[in-house]
């Protein structure tokens, strides 16, 4: 199966769900997490997750040298901005692997490979989650020298990369690149990105990973699942019956009300409990 490495700069602490994070990594064997981080390293991790500790600051002088600029931010949440750019800064991580990525650890994984597909690797340069975007949650990348070097293309990449700002580069500008008409229906912007080169590169597909956002769901309301349930690396939910999705984006419940409920998931074991549930009030057996 094609190869992935993810990378995943973070730096600060590590969530309460991070162990139920690493958990749902654990049966996806094809895709390997490189963290680089100050965290610490946790009691337990699967394999294909792997820890380089580094301080921020440590970091920030790699980013610079490599991409020759001076990135010094003050807040870590800056390094989203240097995603289009992951490619370079991380080629020797990347090396062994047929595509390279990033992503947000706000997620909890079920069967990636129902979403990314064989046929799709192998027909694209770029696999987005999103139909109308790149994602930031979530997006992969052809391991290859034109593919990595797309970010030279990005207006003033320097600039936005170096300023302390954040300007969502990963989203917006890099993006911008690849989508055009956005605003059209799907099977119109299909047809138009036929006439643009690098749109041809690119598999836009909505994966419906974000409850509760803006984006509709797939059957067209914003009914959206109430409950998740991560059953040994399959992920399904309350209202679509026993269709699988390939990861849940709980970015909404978080923002909301989860500054409070530490004590809910620390009685899960990742260890000993490969089940759980998964709502806006947390984790739960």
């Amino acid at each position: 199966m094609t190869s992935v490495g993810i990378i995943i700069p973070y730096f600060g602490k590590w969530p309460f769900w991070f162990n139920l994070f690493l958990k749902s990594c654990e049966p996806n064997k094809n895709f390997n997490w490189i963290f680089y981080t100050d965290c610490g390293v946790p009691k337990w991790y699967p394999e294909n997750v792997t820890f380089i500790e580094i301080t921020f600051n440590e970091y920030k002088k790699k980013v610079s040298e490599s991409l020759n600029i001076n990135f010094n931010p003050e807040r870590a949440y800056k390094i989203c901005d240097l995603r289009p750019a992951f490619g370079h800064i991380h080629k020797k991580d990347i090396e062994e692997y047929d595509f390279y990525g990033y992503g947000d650890i706000d997620v909890i994984y079920g069967d990636l490979n129902i979403f990314f597909t064989e046929e799709k690797f192998k027909k694209f340069n770029i696999l987005s989650s999103h139909y109308r975007r790149l994602c930031g949650h979530l997006c992969l990348f052809k391991n290859t020298e034109e593919v990595r070097s797309i970010y030279l293309q990005i207006k003033n990449w320097k600039t936005q990369m170096e300023d302390k700002q954040h300007f969502s580069v990963d989203e917006k500008a890099f993006s911008d690149l690849f989508v055009h008409h956005k605003n059209l229906p799907p099977f119109i912007r299909k047809f138009t990105n036929k006439f643009y080169k690098l749109a041809k590169t690119v598999s836009f597909e909505e994966a419906y990973s974000t409850p509760n956002a803006k984006l509709p769901w797939h059957d067209g309301t914003k009914v959206y699942p109430e409950v998740w349930h991560y059953n040994k690396g399959h992920l399904t939910n309350s209202k679509d019956g026993a269709r699988e999705f390939a990861y849940l984006h709980f970015m909404s419940w978080k923002q909301n009300n989860w500054d409070k409920l530490e004590n809910i998931v620390s009685n899960i074991n990742p260890l000993l409990s490969d089940s759980w549930h998964i709502s806006s009030s947390g984790f739960h057996k």
